[in-house]
């Protein structure tokens, strides 16, 4: 149906097929167009068929100009004399910029068909209509899934957004799952608006919900934090819905578990595994994981050595799931760092052993060359153990300058270099017998002792001293 309204603006130039130029009719200048909505109407021909569309448009970006004003020789008679009659004011142009929110398709009779786009940008001087809740209700009624949010800061129009199910397109969904993500101060009405989002998703009857809530604040209507002004429920709201959706309410206690996993954490709630302590390496596993017995053995082929340093995709390649590969990563790490936690802060190195184990877990299964220093007092305690570089350990790219620098700014009197090779063998490289001669020698100069140069592999390691390699003997 054609808009009754008057028109409010004209196409101007220039355009694109989804962002247009307008210029204002005087008849409107009054009034507050800013985000204002409206729609403009066109005819496209191709191959000899004429197609009627008419766009949905959010008005903004203003700007007044008045080309009297932008004369140099008026501007310097307004310098002295003020506003002209009749230039200033009077002869202001009004223009604004629309940005296109959906294109329809309409049938000879002006009803809505489907959405398109436009082919090409409408011509000037096409008159641009304001928007009113009957012309977007002409336009949005044969979208799936809308859902009205709030209202137009502009005219106070109610905003339709568009929440589909998540199965294919034919079918009016997204044809994907979409993640959205609501985020605010505390007391902001957080809850509130998931609520509603998740109420628009609810008119599709193809679409389940489910509400994880910890706090109740969904499955008790315990909305800002139980404030008795604030009147809401989600059970009203989606009973309120034209195709009501019934809510149901369940609690952790209620609900029951199939499957190893489920029977593994039931065990674990009830203490079972407290004394496990008497469990091989495989029932380990799969007490954790709930995985087959034969599929533990698999996972420990190269014991726990040979998992330690795997990362969660590296896991899933060996057979498990993205969840319990996560959770056997997460597994790992904590054990490697409850490793390096429970080692003495400031330990006393007495042997390239001692070095060797404060650092292994850690650097051992690097991707990268890591090259770090053990910093010593006079007794031989650990000061601190910086990281110097990352990348290929070489005479080229490794400045020795820069593997002193700590040591002489916390005056340690010794110290110990360490640098692991990613293929798990520490033996040294030519490369690391040249570096190693540099930084003894430069350690000479500084009164600095470089006691050793421990290369890590997996699970063993290298002492260059030891060898005689890059120390003098």
């Amino acid at each position: 149906m054609q808009p009754v309204a008057p028109p409010i603006a004209v196409i101007g130039s220039p355009n694109s097929t989804t962002a247009f130029t307008v210029d204002i009719l005087e008849t409107a200048r009054d009034r507050a167009l800013d985000h204002a909505w409206v729609t403009f109407e066109v005819v496209e021909r191709f191959n000899g068929r004429a197609y009627r569309k008419r766009a949905l448009c959010q008005l903004g970006g203003i700007v007044t100009r008045n080309r009297w004003h932008e004369d140099p020789v008026i501007r310097s008679v307004i310098k002295h004399q003020g506003a002209l009659p009749a230039l200033s004011g009077e002869s202001d142009l009004t223009s604004a910029q629309l940005t296109a929110l959906g294109v329809f398709l309409l049938e000879d009779d002006g009803r809505v068909r489907r959405r398109t786009t436009l082919s090409t940008p409408p011509p000037s001087g096409t008159p641009v209509f304001p928007a009113s809740a009957e012309t977007l209700q002409e336009l949005v009624h044969t979208e799936p899934g809308i859902f009205y949010a709030g209202t137009s800061p502009g005219d106070g129009l109610p905003v339709p957004l568009t929440l589909r199910h998540f199965g294919p397109t034919d079918d009016g969904g997204f044809g994907e799952a979409v993640m959205l993500g609501v985020f605010g101060q505390t007391r902001s009405g957080k809850s509130i608006l998931a609520s509603q989002i998740l109420a628009g998703f609810a008119t599709n009857p193809q679409m389940g919900i489910l509400v994880l809530d910890p706090q109740g604040e969904f499955g008790r209507d315990r909305f800002a934090a139980g404030d008795h002004r604030v009147d809401f429920s989600i059970r009203r709201l989606m009973s309120s819905l034209n195709q009501a959706r019934p809510v149901t309410v369940t609690n952790t206690d209620e609900v029951a578990l199939e499957g190893p996993e489920a029977f593994t954490e039931t065990l674990r709630r009830a203490g079972f595994f407290e004394s496990s302590t008497f469990l091989t390496d495989p029932e380990l596993l799969v007490t954790t994981l709930g995985i087959p017995h034969d599929r533990a053995v698999a996972l420990l082929a190269e014991g726990w050595m040979g998992l330690l340093g795997k990362s969660a995709p590296e896991l899933e390649q060996l057979g498990l799931t993205k969840r319990k590969a996560a959770i056997l990563a997460a597994a790992i790490e904590i054990s490697r760092r409850s490793m390096i936690a429970g080692i003495d802060q400031r330990p006393q190195i007495t042997s390239p052993a001692d070095a060797a184990t404060l650092l292994m877990v850690e650097m051992g299964h690097l991707d990268q060359e890591h090259l770090r220093t053990v910093l010593l007092d006079t007794k031989n305690r650990v000061m601190a153990m910086p990281t110097i570089y990352i990348g290929s350990v070489n005479t080229a790219a490794i400045r020795v300058g820069e593997v002193f620098k700590e040591a002489i700014r916390r005056n340690a009197t010794a110290l110990i270099v360490v640098h692991n090779h990613p293929s798990g063998d520490p033996t040294p490289s030519p490369e690391d017998i040249l570096v190693t001669r540099q930084i003894v020698e430069a350690g000479k100069l500084l009164d600095c002792d470089v006691l050793d140069h421990l290369v890590i592999g997996r699970g063993r390691y290298t002492s260059m001293r030891e060898r005689g390699l890059g120390f003098a003997k």
